[in-house]
């Protein structure tokens, strides 16, 4: 993947907070985690709420992160989500960055 820089464009205190509450919420709810080359995957229950949280997430980062790609596979009969979020090489140390400030991630590497 190419190299290109980490710019979060985000800068308005109320989408801050927003965006900080959601991550909080989403990362509480994984049910797996797991490195990929360029990025990582996270598993999450199939239920509704979650399924929005999971979209507004998606259409904020795309906003702020627009180094950011998203692929999400959602299973039938409302199964598990599963996000995988890449991008550029140093995009994971960003990434844990942003985990750690919730706990412990204990990422499974794939």
């Amino acid at each position: 993947m190419t190299d290109r820089s980490l710019c979060c464009t985000l800068n308005q205190p109320p989408e801050i907070a927003r965006r900080g509450s959601l991550l909080k919420t989403l990362y509480e709810s994984t049910l797996e985690r797991r490195e990929l080359e360029h990025g990582f995957a996270f598993q999450f229950n199939g239920d509704a709420a979650t399924e929005r949280k999971v979209f507004e997430f998606i259409a904020m980062e795309r906003q702020c992160c627009r180094f950011l790609s998203f692929q999400l596979n959602l299973a039938a009969e409302r199964g598990s989500i599963w996000l995988a979020v890449e991008g550029p090489d140093n995009m994971k140390e960003f990434a844990r960055a942003e985990m750690e400030r919730f706990g412990p991630h204990g990422i499974a590497a794939s």
